[in-house]
């Protein structure tokens, strides 16, 4: 059965996880954690959907246990960690932001954005990359980011507040001004 999961989910899983997490260990662990959980309770999966939305909503609760884990160990400082050059070698997960028919141009510019992007929110402290992903990313509700970091809503405020001013200014030093 995990065979089978890994074969055809394993390449979504991961990068699911990649772009939620910027840590290869965590994201391996979370992996192995998602397959193990799942072989514990496919005897409950009731098949109210697929089998991918299963694992994918499994692989999130375990994701949201790294940022957990990271909020009880106060870690406020940002890993040092090139994005950019770690999503070049694994192009095969990466998905470029693109309007409806977009031509090469679009392609190449909404691409090169995305790269961006990532490279910025993998420089921030690592307390706003958890709050920004779970918001933006995740579309988490404050009540459930504030529990899963054990912090108030106005830390969290600040704390996303900080987090957009920082990608902001990352963002315009690579030369990229108005991001709508």
């Amino acid at each position: 059965m995990s065979e089978r999961w890994l074969n055809d989910y394993g390449d979504q899983l991961y990068a699911h996880a990649k772009s939620r997490l910027n840590n290869e260990e965590e994201i391996l662990d979370v992996l192995q954690d998602t397959f193990v959980a799942a072989l514990e309770s496919v005897s409950r999966f009731r098949g109210d959907s697929s089998e991918l939305t299963w694992l994918l909503g499994i692989l999130r609760h375990k994701i949201f246990d790294v940022y957990r884990k990271r909020a009880r160990k106060n870690t406020f400082t940002a890993e040092a960690v090139n994005v950019y050059e770690e999503f070049k070698e694994q192009d095969r997960y990466n998905v470029a932001i693109v309007d409806r028919a977009p031509g090469p141009d679009k392609i190449a510019e909404n691409r090169e954005l995305y790269f961006a992007i990532m490279n910025c929110i993998g420089k921030l402290p690592q307390m706003q990359t958890d709050a920004f992903t779970m918001r933006e990313l995740d579309n988490l509700t404050t009540k459930d980011i504030c529990n899963i970091l054990s912090i108030s809503t106005t830390n969290l405020n600040v704390i996303l507040y900080r987090a957009r001013i920082n990608l902001q200014k990352c963002l315009h030093e690579k030369g990229i001004n108005d991001v709508d």
